[in-house]
């Protein structure tokens, strides 16, 4: 698995800087005068891992990460200086850029096929490096076996949409050089909307799908892989989780999802990548679920394939798959063969029953409000009435910041018995006043 975003840094950066500007700013010469200048290191690139895997498969992600980690930051003066007279712009307007593409999640943002279809030309450029490579590898005699991997699929009309882009780029550069290659097109797995709808994907033309499980992980359980420090070792602690779901696939949720796209998907080719790939215990769930292979950093591989080869040797052998994998596959059953079904023909799973209208308060105007106009009962937004009320939100700052920083028990008590009696006078106002 070739993550092409890694090509795009050191040296060429500066390229690709331009070109994402030229894309932004709609200077469509600046644009493919970069372009131009990318095309033949990625093409290099492309054919260093065919000669390099003569005969193997090598999947290509497109373009993955948010934009703002190839151009510069805001303070980063000198680049900016660079950029602006590059392009023709004055620093200010590139700083306004730049403002204007940063998110704040942007894991969950503007990237993988999103951007590729805002900027298809970024699609195209890939498509066509990655084409001509296997065209000038296989005139080399080397056998070559490319698959073409658009990342972040979450709906089956964003695949169709990259699928004929890709197919338009491929038949031109054949036509170009009267050959002909053969190669895949897949999608990697990683929003939990996918595996939902991994039938309509495979219609639409995928031929093999990959899991990114590490963003799958992130979307299923509503967690970040960069913060989840915090909080997990107390939650393994209290077994509220059996173990660190970014280490071993969650099989409640992430491993459900996996066992259900490969029963939406037989008869194609389906893995996953990510740090999961080199877990023993993840790669039997895999197995179980008959996928077809995975993916892993080079010093997990010896792990990843005695794993495998264990799991090969359990089910020879005629042993039973543990319950929690058991119970993922028969729950991605039910969601197939039932749920999925049913809610795809808006039919109903429970018994209709009628709605009672609730108003989410914060306020004794808001409960006022909702009394006045019939509501039968209210919803306290505990969240809003301490960040709205400063006489309750400061005590508990204050004690926030103590618990961190000290030590000093009385003085938590005291603050924290403050904040309630605080709390709990708020409330009776907003109570009482409905």
């Amino acid at each position: 698995l070739a993550r092409t975003e890694h090509m795009f840094l050191g040296e060429r950066l500066p390229d690709v800087q331009l070109m994402l500007l030229g894309s932004l700013t709609g200077n469509n010469e600046l644009r493919d005068r970069a372009i131009r200048e990318i095309i033949p290191k990625q093409k290099e690139d492309f054919i260093g891992l065919f000669e390099a895997m003569h005969g193997l498969p090598v999947i290509i992600r497109l373009l993955d990460p948010p934009l703002h980690e190839f151009l510069p930051k805001l303070d980063d003066g000198k680049r900016i200086k660079e950029l602006a007279s590059e392009t023709g712009k004055t620093e200010d307007e590139i700083r306004a850029i730049l403002k204007e593409i940063s998110e704040e999640n942007p894991m969950f943002g503007y990237r993988g096929v999103r951007l590729l279809l805002h900027f298809p030309e970024i699609a195209r450029m890939q498509a066509r490096a990655i084409i001509e490579a296997a065209i000038e590898a296989q005139e080399k005699g080397i056998k070559i076996h490319p698959e073409i991997m658009v990342p972040v699929v979450a709906e089956p009309k964003e695949f169709a949409k990259m699928r004929g882009i890709i197919r338009e780029v491929a038949e031109t550069v054949m036509r170009e050089r009267g050959v002909k290659v053969n190669y895949k097109l897949g999608t990697m797995i990683e929003i939990s909307r996918a595996p939902l709808l991994a039938d309509k994907i495979v219609e639409e033309g995928a031929e093999f799908f990959s899991f990114g499980t590490n963003d799958l992980t992130q979307s299923a359980l509503g967690a970040s892989r960069d913060d989840i420090a915090r909080f997990i070792p107390l939650y393994v602690a209290k077994r509220i989780y059996p173990v660190d779901p970014f280490k071993t696939v969650d099989h409640s949720s992430v491993g459900a999802l996996i066992a259900l796209t490969r029963q939406f998907a037989r008869g194609i080719e389906v893995g996953i990548c990510g740090e999961h790939g080199g877990d023993p215990v993840t790669i039997g769930l895999l197995y179980s679920a008959d996928l077809s292979y995975a993916s892993a950093s080079p010093f997990r591989v010896p792990i990843t394939r005695l794993s495998a080869a264990q799991a090969e040797i359990k089910e020879n052998r005629g042993e039973e798959v543990t319950p929690d994998v058991l119970k993922a596959i028969k729950t991605a059953q039910r969601l197939k063969d039932e749920v999925i079904p049913a809610v795809r023909q808006g039919k109903a799973l429970v018994a209709p029953r009628r709605i009672s209208l609730r108003l989410s308060v914060a306020t004794k105007q808001e409960a006022s409000t909702a009394v006045i106009s019939g509501i039968k009962a209210i919803d306290l937004n505990l969240t809003r009435i301490i960040l709205e009320n400063p006489e309750v939100l400061l005590p508990l700052r204050k004690a926030i910041l103590i618990g961190m920083a000290t030590n000093n028990i009385e003085v938590l008590d005291a603050t924290l018995l403050e904040f309630r009696e605080n709390l709990k006078r708020t409330l009776s106002d907003i109570v009482g006043d409905a």
